[in-house]
């Protein structure tokens, strides 16, 4: 049984209580460099472990009067044997005081953007879990919580991410006599908090196959004024991304309810496989004893066996319904960049345009007279989108670039539109500057949700047959093909459940950053051109040959839709 790392941590807050300023408000406790080194291991006997705490001031450097921060080391000792040293760190009251104005605006857009990185993390964790799936899944692997520390209530992950909340455990009611001091978080409150990033360690749909626990922590900071009220909840999110192959990190931040200020802030929360941590006695006793399961029974639906109206709704989530507001505002952006357009060129001017440039002027032109009119949707009349000025239409682009990929995209081909129109300069190329496109495909608004989608039936499929040959038309970017293979395996320790996978699209150029992006999966990829409007096996394909053909977004951009599905038909398997 191990003593909780964020025991030990709390240890070290209840003890800087002891020693602060008693004449000043205390407003919470940052932390940092703190490492977790052997474990606490409980014994069984009575006799018990004795702990101990030490904490001396800090100083900045040699030539620092004060020391404002804490440097604290905890010990602890079984009879019979020496002290061990169990963790270390450095921690500093943070006491309440007058703000300057700047530090308050500060603060206020610190705050802003952490609610809008969790917001942004919301929609990216689509793969929702119910809390005892959870407990049992890490049950499997030797991470056993006891009631008291189940406390995680709701939980979405996605590709090393996670969003949900967390209840505040009744830790009253099981002490003797139903006694507790009083304390500023209980450690089973901050352990939960480390739970979360247990799901955002790892990629989308997948769960931990060994145990990982925290060794170091870079900074941390604990509101004075976290709720200890028990049922209350607790919300936020982490992020993850692996340091190793054993060795992996995170980020959380969590909140009471609406307040502005995360309560709970981690960052650099370094967790380690136990099999990888130092053999001391202790340890190597606890590896010897986890739970080591060499295979798991899963059960799915045979996709082959559904009806089309079962298998729509296995794969098909609720619609989110976009916000008439944001709408609105990428509409403005948009009519910013037509009515340059118009106001740049002529109609005789367009004449001369390809065709497919003219095409797109007479759109814009048809818009612009729809907005003269007042015809837009979402044109409300809050705003007069014919006398917008200059000012007010940099300082709108800039702010709508800066939360939404689309229009960043938009502005960076609408700053070179007549180049663009003139025939001067190809539009992929500015869009690939500084992979932007990569990014479009990634986060755009909507466009995650297909990739996701087609993702989830490639689970279903592999779970039925995990030997698939898989061809990718249109590939591009690597946006479908990324959450596509993340379900699959055949990376970071996880067996392949798919034979090979061909990345396939009519332009070569795609391929190198492709295979910087894929490289994780090298052994079970193919790279070849393929033009899905010619006979692919013309191209060197061979017909009949291939499980499953994937094209997201793509088909549609062809001369014959009849010939290039006829076409693509031509690969699958009959």
């Amino acid at each position: 049984m191990l003593y909780p790392g964020a025991g030990m941590i709390i240890m070290a807050v209840e003890a800087l209580k002891q020693i602060a300023d008693q004449d000043k408000v205390l407003k919470g406790f940052e932390l940092r460099d703190i490492k977790i080194g052997k474990p606490i291991v409980v014994p069984q006997h009575d006799d018990g472990i004795e702990t101990s705490i030490q904490m001396r001031p800090w100083k900045l450097g040699s030539r620092a009067d004060t020391a404002v921060w804490q440097e604290f080391s905890i010990f602890s000792k079984v009879q019979g044997q020496d002290w061990l040293q169990n963790c270390s760190g450095l921690i500093l009251a943070d006491y309440e005081r007058n703000l300057t104005p700047n530090e308050i605006l500060e603060e206020d857009a610190k705050a802003k953007e952490l609610r809008s990185h969790y917001a942004a993390t919301k929609a990216l964790c689509p793969v929702s879990e119910t809390p005892r799936h959870i407990y049992e899944t890490l049950e499997t692997i030797g991470l056993q919580y006891g009631p008291t520390f189940q406390n995680i209530t709701s939980l979405s992950s996605g590709d090393h991410k996670s969003t949900g909340s967390m209840s505040i455990p009744d830790t009253k009611a099981v002490m003797p006599q139903k006694f507790e001091y009083p304390y500023t978080i209980h450690p089973a409150t901050l352990d939960t908090a480390f739970q979360m990033a247990l799901r955002a360690i790892t990629g989308m749909k997948e769960h931990l196959q060994v145990p990982k626990l925290p060794t170091l922590v870079e900074k941390m900071y604990i509101s004075a004024n976290v709720t200890t009220e028990p049922g209350r909840e607790l919300h936020g999110y982490a992020l993850g991304e692996d340091l190793s192959v054993r060795e992996s990190s995170a980020t959380i931040f969590l909140w009471d309810g609406a307040a502005a200020q995360p309560d709970i802030c981690i960052e650099g929360l370094h967790v380690v496989a136990l099999s990888s941590m130092t053999d001391d006695d202790s340890s190597s006793d606890l590896t010897s004893r986890i739970r080591k399961l060499c295979f798991e029974m899963r059960w799915k639906p045979d996709i082959d066996l559904m009806t089309p109206e079962e298998t729509n709704k296995l794969l098909t989530r609720d619609p989110r319904e976009p916000d008439p507001k944001i709408i609105g505002d990428l509409e403005l952006a948009a009519f910013i960049y037509i009515r340059r357009i118009v106001q740049t060129f002529t109609q005789e001017d367009a004449s001369k345009f390809a065709t497919h440039h003219r095409l797109m002027y007479e759109w814009a032109k048809h818009k612009y007279d729809l907005a003269v009119e007042g015809r837009i949707p979402h044109q409300d009349g809050t705003i007069d989108w014919m006398n917008l000025g200059p000012k007010f239409e940099i300082q709108h682009l800039q702010r709508m670039a800066s939360k939404c990929v689309d229009i960043k995209l938009l502005s960076r081909l609408g700053e070179n539109f007549e180049e663009i129109y003139k025939g001067k300069l190809e539009p992929l190329q500015v869009m690939l500057e500084n992979d932007l496109l990569y990014e479009f495909y990634r986060d755009a608004t909507d466009l995650s949700e297909m990739s996701n989608t087609i993702a989830t039936y490639m689970d279903y499929a592999a779970h039925k047959r995990p030997d698939l040959k898989i061809l990718e038309i249109g590939a591009g970017t690597g946006s479908s093909t990324i959450p596509i293979l993340e379900v699959l395996g055949g990376h970071r320790g996880y067996p392949a459940r798919f034979s090979s996978y061909t990345f396939t699209d009519i332009s070569a150029g795609f391929f190198d950053k492709a295979g910087e992006i894929l490289k994780d999966w090298e052994p079970y990829l193919t790279y070849h051109k393929l033009d899905i409007e010619q006979d692919p096996t013309d191209q060197g394909f061979e017909a009949e040959s291939y499980d499953i053909v994937i094209a997201n977004n793509v088909l549609h951009a062809t001369h014959s839709i009849q010939q290039t599905l006829a076409n693509a038909k031509r690969l699958l398997k009959p």
